[in-house]
């Protein structure tokens, strides 16, 4: 029969220095891990915001974009010698009306685009780009839109540039000679991003910029919705945590 000593060993523990340390790196490790857990949180909520920007200025201009190109498409009036479709344009700068067939039967829809506050935003200066059709209801195709410019162009077959024949294409306030409908939106994110400093400035169409030498006095005005600094000169970079997108489209006329 073995017999079997028992042995009363010391207890063993850590000290109060090796669960300072530990906390301390465990600290630090969560620390870590909080930083990088703002960070993409922020990083996904931009791209969340530059995403839902982007769809919706892309989404609305398509559909303008396919509707204005048939402006004035009547193939089965003309062929009856009725001309009462066509582009119904006021020339205002941010609306712009429109008729064109809708079917082999010759009939006919009036489609106008117009900015308002459909959703009753609190930003007086941010409406919506709404579409009617037949001075129906009107429904919001592009939200938040900070600035919006309809431009009329035509192409003259006798214009020229150092003797050669010019390919840009002049304004025009006369209705039978439009050819180009020439768009700038300019839309705002619906929530802030605290931090985002923009130095972009945004301009319209009808305000061409040459590089290195910005010109501001077509944008600056009281009442300009593309001037989003006002009161301040030569200087329209917005800093107050919004992104912006802008988008310039050209649409040919079909007709």
């Amino acid at each position: 029969m073995k017999l079997f000593k028992k042995y009363n060993l010391p207890q063993q523990g850590f000290t109060l220095v090796e669960l300072m340390i530990a906390v301390a790196i465990a600290s630090i490790v969560m620390a870590v891990v909080a930083i990088t857990f703002t960070s993409q949180e922020k990083s996904y909520s931009a791209q969340d915001q530059i995403v839902e920007m982007q769809q919706n200025l892309r989404a609305g201009m398509d559909l303008m974009t396919r509707e204005i190109r048939m402006a004035s498409y009547t193939p089965v009036l003309d062929n009856v010698n009725d001309l009462s479709g066509g582009l119904q344009a006021n020339f205002a700068v941010n609306s712009l009306t429109f008729i064109n067939e809708i079917d082999t039967a010759g009939t006919l829809q009036t489609v106008q685009y117009l900015m308002f506050d459909y959703y009753n935003n609190d930003d007086p200066a941010l409406l919506d780009l709404c579409r009617q059709v037949d001075g129906g209801t009107s429904f919001p195709i592009v939200e938040n839109v900070e600035a919006i410019e309809f431009r009329y162009l035509y192409f003259d077959p006798n214009q020229t540039f150092n003797g050669q024949p010019s390919d840009i294409p002049i304004e025009t306030t006369d209705q039978e000679k439009v050819e180009l409908v020439q768009i700038s939106m300019l839309v705002r994110a619906e929530r802030q991003e605290p931090g985002f400093v923009n130095t972009l400035e945004y301009f319209p169409a009808s305000c061409p910029q040459q590089p290195g030498a910005p010109d501001y006095s077509c944008i600056e005005g009281i009442g300009s919705p593309w001037d989003l600094n006002p009161g301040t000169a030569n200087s329209i970079a917005p800093n107050d945590d919004f992104r912006r997108r802008l988008l310039v489209v050209n649409v040919n006329l079909r007709n």
